[in-house]
């Protein structure tokens, strides 16, 4: 205890004679110009649970960074202040920040969470808007754009963008906010907010917006959101979420027949079950709610129309066990995502909230699966119903859509093919080029 108090008031006492060590830098690079600027390197910076990559935020940050990668090199700078990651053609290594940078105007995170929870911020979201006051997180950034002569700062989440107040003053580095959701918006409906709260996290995220250089939405949806909230057309462009596709397509090609029984097996599945899949991070409440309409509203219906011989397949980390069923299998976090999806006659997605694009419905497509799923679950996807998914937004009609596809194999893999057709130009390398065109032209301006 004693040893982490001498850290915590080192580490500031220190930050500031480097604070100003490092301005003093920058004022001499800027004036005899001792940075190359064509050796330009992307920044990532964002929240720091992207291990495992098993969840859409995360699957989007680390596959966002590998598929620029192909063209840029790409450091990834999150909240955990003991390492950051290079990553080059597609490969992330792992690197140790110094020992004395980590403890810099360092306040843990369980206090930042807790300064950020005096605002009424709602207890899940406050991880989200700590770093608004990290300091430490500030002074790790400007480290790294001194280092690697940094080009552009890509904020994961508009709430990073404050991280690099430092490295804009000092090196005029210029900036980039991609959207997931529109955050405000997303809180605002998940929660009951005070409308001096709500008031609150739509002025950061919008004075965020509106300071950076660039930002990037992952549908058109978005882009109108922000236009409606007074941000400048010209400034928001449109990159959609990418997917794994060689992964799906090595895992078709290699898979066998034998393997996928023994998978069943080993599930509990018999040969002639069907399965209909669901994956997501299941302690993120609108993926938590869908697991609860599969157990409380699709499997009686589906019982009730005469099919008795199928399991839903549900994947993903914090299981809500409450809703155990001998009808659901929760098979927790997986190492090869495509195996198991492969395995599936049908996704069932009902989500009823939620923000930006879906990555899952993404990788269903991918996996050439037909989805059945609400209009909430497709937003912000260029799809139409009866041609790459199927939509209702009743129980009854989710399950007919079920039973229409389980009834008619061929229109089932019509819809699964024209699915996979809808992916086949958002590989990740795609994706990536798409970022690196649109910093080339900024950093040109």
């Amino acid at each position: 205890m004693l040893r982490k108090v001498f850290y915590f008031i080192t580490g500031w006492i220190l930050g500031i004679f480097f604070l100003i060590y490092f301005f003093s830098l920058a004022l001499l690079i800027r004036v005899f110009r001792l940075r190359k600027e064509e050796n330009e390197v992307v920044a990532i910076i964002t929240r720091s649970d992207i291990f495992p990559t098993d969840h859409g935020a995360a699957v989007k940050i680390i596959f966002t960074a590998k598929g620029i990668s192909y063209h840029r090199r790409v450091i990834i700078i999150t909240q955990d202040n003991n390492y950051y990651y290079t990553v080059k053609n597609g490969i992330l290594e792992r690197c140790n920040f110094p020992f004395l940078l980590k403890y810099l105007f360092y306040i843990p995170q369980r206090i930042l969470r807790k300064i950020i929870e005096v605002k009424k911020i709602p207890i899940p979201e406050s991880w989200q808007y700590s770093p608004l006051i990290d300091f430490n997180f500030k002074i790790r950034v400007l480290y790294l754009n001194l280092k690697h002569n940094i080009s552009m700062l890509q904020c994961e989440f508009p709430i990073y963008f404050f991280t690099t107040t430092f490295s804009r003053v000092i090196f005029n580095t210029k900036s980039c906010i991609v959207e997931h959701n529109i955050e405000f918006e997303r809180i605002k409906e998940q929660y009951p907010l005070d409308p001096k709260v709500y008031n609150l996290i739509k002025d950061w995220e919008l004075r965020a917006i509106n300071d950076c250089n660039i930002v990037v939405t992952v549908s058109e949806d978005d882009r109108k959101r922000l236009i409606n909230n007074g941000i400048k057309e010209d400034k928001i462009c449109v990159i959609p979420h990418g997917v794994d596709l060689e992964s799906f397509n090595l895992c078709k090609n290699n898979m066998r027949l034998e393997e996928k029984k023994r998978l069943k097996e080993n599930l509990g599945i018999s040969e002639n079950e069907l399965v209909f899949v669901f994956h997501g991070v299941l302690c993120y409440k609108p993926n938590y709610d869908a697991v609860k309409i599969i157990k409380t509203e699709l499997i009686h219906r589906l019982i009730k129309k005469g099919l008795e011989r199928f399991k839903f397949l549900v994947i993903g980390r914090y299981p809500p066990l409450e809703f155990s069923d001998k009808k659901i299998i929760f098979t927790g976090a997986v190492e090869s995502l495509p195996s198991y999806l492969l395995l599936s006659d049908i996704a069932v997605v009902p989500l009823l909230s939620g923000g930006g694009t879906r990555l899952k419905i993404l990788e269903y497509f991918a996996a050439s699966i037909p989805v059945v799923c609400t209009t909430k679950a497709c937003e912000g996807l260029n799809v139409k119903n009866g041609e790459e998914v199927l939509i209702a937004n009743d129980y009854d009609k989710m399950v007919d859509g079920i039973i229409k596809l389980i009834s008619d194999k061929k229109f089932a893999e019509l819809i699964g093919k024209k699915g996979n057709n809808f992916v086949q130009e958002l590989d990740w390398k795609s994706i990536g080029k798409r970022y690196i065109e649109l910093y080339s032209k900024i950093l040109k301006t």
